[in-house]
């Protein structure tokens, strides 16, 4: 479930990418990054409360994991 969405623009070129807070049903979550390319594909289903199922890398922040998303489904209910 997306928790949270952060929405910013980058100062490169100002195009539009996202931080999203992602938590399962006990409450464990991940810091997802949405770059300018997939989130324009996707930002349609960046809704906080939705069900997504998300497809992407893993990176590491401050030897914290981050999922560096590459391709995201609205879970239909």
């Amino acid at each position: 479930m997306v928790a949270n969405v952060k929405k910013i623009f980058t100062r490169k070129n100002n195009s539009e990418m996202a931080f999203l807070t992602l938590e399962d049903n006990i409450g464990y979550s991940i810091e997802c990054v949405v770059f300018p390319k997939v989130f324009d594909m996707f930002k349609y289903f960046l809704i906080k409360d939705s069900i997504v199922i998300v497809e992407g890398k893993i990176d590491f922040k401050d030897d914290r994991p981050v999922l560096i998303v590459e391709s995201l489904e609205k879970l239909q209910s």
